[in-house]
């Protein structure tokens, strides 16, 4: 029929613009401009290369990021320092680590991702009814399992780490990028500070929440 014969039409067209798409995806090497300011009105890294224009660059070309969300929950615990040393260290060597920082009761920074602190720890609770001190004996690999049957870091003296036990590793990897991801809308001053201090304004990305109270 002429409709079946329109169908068939149609999709042959389809299937050349798909083609001649692809092609010119293939050899178009430009990045799209994505371009954005920091918290200091410097230019984002951002436009160097993280918005692509197809899934035909490289990693070898340097223009794919390999990005660490919360480190890595399989090379350790997240939010951990161990989970962060083997994301920045080879063969992983990842070029940008991204975190969250909550303050505790005592209005220390701290990374963890969620406001309780039962999914990642043994110690039940949220974290800003704790005082930093507090927080020493929770043991933040006692959930960590690549199976979820064996817990192997349980008991081996994983806590959680402060914002500025990140930072003083990631002194020795500038190359590094960090994305902050702030979940206490309190402690964004004091982590602008801390960026402003250790002068990081360049290799930052930082990202804050208000987290609506329950």
């Amino acid at each position: 029929t002429s409709m079946d014969w329109y169908m068939a039409l149609f999709s042959v067209l389809f299937l050349l613009i798909l083609v001649c798409v692809g092609r010119w995806l293939n050899d178009h090497r430009n990045i799209v401009p994505f371009v954005s300011k920091d918290i200091t009105g410097h230019r984002s890294f951002l436009r160097e290369g993280m918005v692509l224009t197809s899934a035909g660059h490289r990693i070898e070309n340097g223009l794919l990021w390999h990005a660490s969300h919360r480190g890595s929950a399989v090379s350790g615990p997240e939010n951990t320092i161990i989970g962060f040393q083997k994301c920045v260290e080879p063969p992983i060597s990842t070029q940008l680590l991204e975190f969250d920082v909550r303050v505790t009761k005592d209005k220390k920074l701290i990374l963890l991702h969620d406001a309780a602190l039962d999914r990642t720890t043994n110690i039940k609770g949220a974290v800003s009814s704790f005082l930093l001190e507090d927080l020493f004996s929770a043991d933040a690999g006692y959930h960590y399992s690549e199976d979820k049957i064996n817990f192997p870091l349980r008991g081996t003296g994983i806590t959680i780490p402060l914002l500025t036990d990140l930072l003083d590793i990631t002194q020795n990897h500038p190359n590094v990028y960090l994305m902050f991801d702030v979940k206490d809308i309190e402690a964004v001053e004091p982590v602008l500070e801390i960026i402003k201090q250790r002068k990081l304004e360049k290799r930052v990305v930082l990202g804050a929440v208000e987290e609506s109270s329950k």
